[in-house]
């Protein structure tokens, strides 16, 4: 069994209705191939849809389809505006060694390129917004989550409590 998940910054309400009404679909990607790099429209990571009509022509939404997730970059604030992934059992599997965070290398020239440093001091975990352990079943997804645009600023009391616990959860789901 699958779980279609889609964490968006600003919340994304309605998954759980979602989820029921495209139960079949979700099942019949499941027979997919553990890395994808379809087009937009056939993405498993966008299986509820494309929520803010992310674009390669638009700088503030950018879409970015990662073989592991699908993330909207806004180039003026330097993180993203939503993330989108798949995970299945497939995907999940022992700790892997940490990879660095580093820049985004999918962004086209141009782009702001947030580093890891630009959290230092700043108070601020770097909280991914794919978990990387949803992405312990393969090496090469697990370091696309260590990617930049794969992070946001998060409190230590909210990225390594209540957030861990909610990943922890989806992931029993799956």
């Amino acid at each position: 069994a699958a779980i279609a998940l889609c964490l968006i910054a600003a919340g994304c309400s309605r998954i759980r209705s979602e989820i029921n009404e495209t139960r079949k679909e979700i099942n019949a990607l499941d027979s997919a191939p553990p890395v994808w790099s379809p087009p937009a429209n056939e993405s498993p990571h966008l299986a509820f849809g494309n929520p803010s009509n992310a674009e390669l022509s638009d700088r503030n939404n950018f879409l970015i389809l990662g073989d592991g997730h699908a993330i909207s970059y806004n180039d003026s604030r330097g993180t993203a505006n939503w993330a989108a992934w798949r995970t299945t059992r497939a995907d999940l599997g022992e700790r892997l060694p940490r990879p660095d965070f580093r820049p985004d290398p999918r962004l086209p020239s141009g782009f702001r390129r947030i580093e890891y440093f630009h959290y230092s001091g700043s108070g601020f975990d770097r909280g991914h917004l794919v978990p990387s352990a949803d992405r312990f079943g393969h090496r090469k997804l697990n370091e696309e989550t260590f990617y930049m645009t794969n992070i946001v600023p998060q409190t230590g009391s909210l990225n390594q409590f209540p957030w861990e616990k909610l990943e922890s959860f989806s992931r029993s789901l799956v």
